[in-house]
């Protein structure tokens, strides 16, 4: 039922200035297309969207960097799949979180700090509001709203960095610590969550 294929075509500049300041600029179309066709009203077949993206990075110095960045994402397609258990509705976005389903605008800060030789710390805050086009909100029961969702993401998160190339090259280990809060107009949509991760990383 919602297994697919996607393409993507994208355009993508990259300037770096005297200043030690980048400029990344993007534009790309997704399009995905399902295996079943179903001619059920609402239904959706097909999806696409566009999205673009302006990133500014400014070495401060050496060691240090920082960068600002903004998207802007707009659904091509006001559809949606979803399946029905025991008369309760279950869309595509809420099971796989589908990019297909909203129109968004995202704008964050990020920095970065070399610690030695062998440490680096990464920060970044994140705001990000999303308006879908077909999926509507629900209570606290479950009933089915006339209000399309709406939700407005904050996040921030940090992450530290060894290099563990003395012992092998190529590889590192991480930790890193996520905040969300998620306002929503969706009873089971309006949350906050915290997300600590360890990973050992290596790079060929």
């Amino acid at each position: 039922m919602f297994s697919n294929y996607e393409h993507k075509a994208f355009l993508k500049w990259i300037s770096n200035f005297e200043t030690n300041t980048s400029l990344i600029v993007s534009a790309e179309f997704n399009y995905k297309k399902y295996l079943e066709n179903y001619n059920y009203e609402g239904y959706a077949n097909d999806g696409s969207y566009l999205k673009f993206l302006v990133n500014i990075g400014q070495s401060l110095s050496e060691k240090t960097g920082i960068n600002l960045f903004a998207s802007v994402r707009k659904n091509l397609s006001e559809k949606s799949r979803y399946i029905v258990s025991d008369s309760l509705i279950f869309y595509e976005e809420e099971i796989f979180n589908d990019l297909y389903s909203f129109n968004s605008i995202e704008a964050g800060i990020g920095f970065t700090q070399i610690l030695g030789d062998d440490f680096k710390l990464s920060t970044e805050l994140r705001y990000s509001p999303k308006y879908f086009t077909s999926l509507y909100t629900a209570d606290e029961f479950g009933v089915e709203l006339p209000e399309l969702r709406e939700d407005k993401q904050l996040s921030f998160g940090f992450s530290i960095e060894y290099d563990l190339g003395k012992i092998l090259e190529g590889l590192s280990a991480s930790v890193t610590y996520n905040y969300i809060k998620n306002k929503s107009n969706d009873y089971y949509y309006d949350y906050s969550n915290q997300i600590f991760s360890f990973t050992f990383g290596y790079g060929f």
